[in-house]
C-alpha cells in the first residue's frame, strides 16, 4: 500500500499545492496545484516532487519565447514579416545570391536594410 504525501500548502518550482483531487488507476495521487501565474491544474504528485512538473505551461511558454527572440524581432507567437522573409531568402539560396554576411547573421540582415 503507498502512503500518500501531503502536498498542501507546498511550494514546488511555480506550483503550490492546494488540495488532494483524486487517484488514477495506477494508484499514483493526483492534486489540485495552483500555479504563480494564476492557472489551476491537478498533477501527478511524483512528477511535481521529481520536479518534471514545474508550472501549469507558463514556464515552457516563456523559455521558448526567450529562447526564440534573442535578436528582439518575435511578434506575439510568431517571428515578424521581415525575420520570415530572411528565413525564406535563405532557404531559397541555392544559387548563391546572398551575401554570406547575410545568410549567417540576422542583425546584419536587418541593420544593412
Amino acid at each position: 500500500m503507498k502512503i500518500r504525501i501531503d502536498m498542501t500548502g507546498m511550494r514546488f518550482g511555480r506550483l503550490i499545492g492546494i488540495c488532494f483531487a483524486h487517484k488514477s488507476r495506477s494508484g499514483h495521487a493526483h492534486w489540485l496545484f495552483q500555479c504563480d501565474c494564476g492557472t489551476e491544474l491537478v498533477a501527478a504528485g511524483g512528477n511535481v516532487r521529481s520536479g518534471r512538473t514545474a508550472s501549469c505551461g507558463c514556464l515552457h511558454r516563456e523559455i521558448c519565447a526567450a529562447r526564440l527572440t534573442q535578436h528582439g524581432h518575435r511578434a506575439q507567437h510568431r517571428h515578424d514579416a521581415t525575420y520570415r522573409a530572411w528565413q525564406r531568402m535563405k532557404t531559397e539560396n541555392e544559387a548563391g545570391v546572398i551575401s554570406p554576411a547575410w545568410s549567417d547573421d540576422y542583425a546584419r540582415f536587418l541593420a544593412d536594410m
